[in-house]
Formats: C-alpha cells, structure tokens, sequence
C-alpha cells in the first residue's frame, strides 16, 4: 500500500496485522554519458578575442535518480592563479586563457555546488562554458582543463 503524508510517499507492509512503515532508499548516479565526459570547444582565433571570452559551448548534466528529491553538484579543479572563478589551463600550450564554466547567471568555479531538483527521475543541470582571457597576452595553442563533478543527493 502507498500513501503520501506531509507530501512524502510511505510504503505499508503489513504482515500477521503489525504495521512497519518502510521507506524507500534514494540513489543517484550521473548519466552514464557524462562519467568521464569530454566537452569538445570549437576552435578559435586570437581575433575572436573581442571581448573577454569567446567560444560559448552549452551542455547538461544529468543525475539519474530513484527516489531522491534533489541533487547537488559540487565542481572541482584547479583554479587560474589569477582570477580563481575560472579554471587554469593545467596542460594546453596556450597562454593568456583559462576556462570559464558557468550555469545559467552564475559563474561556477572551484568547490561551488548547484542543487537541482529530481523530477521525472533526472536531475539535469544546464551548463555553457567557453574560452575566457587572463592576464597576460593571448597565445595561440591549446586549453586543457580537467573539471571533477561529485554528487550528493537527499
């Protein structure tokens, strides 16, 4: 038998007419596609550079979850020496740029964390990232940079 009570789903299992109320354990995992995930930034010139950043790729991140309500992403990595809301160029040969990852209206950086709440069994966070200056003068080559993703969830 299932009830909702204050808005939470109770299990009943009634055996030889005791009650025990049962709740169901939560679990999560990332999308399998997004387990050692790749996000692939188009190529660009120097002279793309007419602002700050360039390059806008956008990408989510799916939770998929049985009996969880929301999940948190927490964000890892190494941070640009110079301005610690984007993340460094750890083993490209380009110089001058760094990696920006944000969500909708917010910069994400090292150890920041975004909840999302599970509906229809997935949690999927919206994300965009591109190319961002630094100090110093651009130079051509490549960006390579290594985000870790952990989730909790409740």
């Amino acid at each position: 038998m299932v009830n909702n009570w204050d808005g939470r789903t109770i299990h009943t299992v009634v055996l030889n007419n005791a009650v025990s109320f049962v709740s169901p354990t939560a679990t999560c995992n990332l999308a399998p596609g997004d387990v050692n995930r790749t996000i692939p930034l188009d190529p660009v010139r120097i002279s793309n550079f007419t602002g700050i950043s360039t390059g806008l790729k956008y990408f989510d991140l799916t939770a998929n979850c049985s009996n969880a309500s929301n999940v948190t992403f927490r964000f890892t990595g190494t941070p640009e020496p110079t301005n610690s809301a984007l993340f460094a160029n750890t083993s490209g040969t380009a110089r001058g740029v760094a990696l920006w990852l944000h969500t909708p209206g917010q910069t994400v950086s090292h150890n920041s964390t975004r909840t999302v709440a599970v509906s229809g069994n997935r949690a999927v966070l919206r994300m965009g990232t591109e190319y961002h200056k630094t100090t110093g003068a651009l130079t051509k080559g490549s960006l390579v940079s290594t985000v870790t993703v952990n989730i909790t969830y409740n």
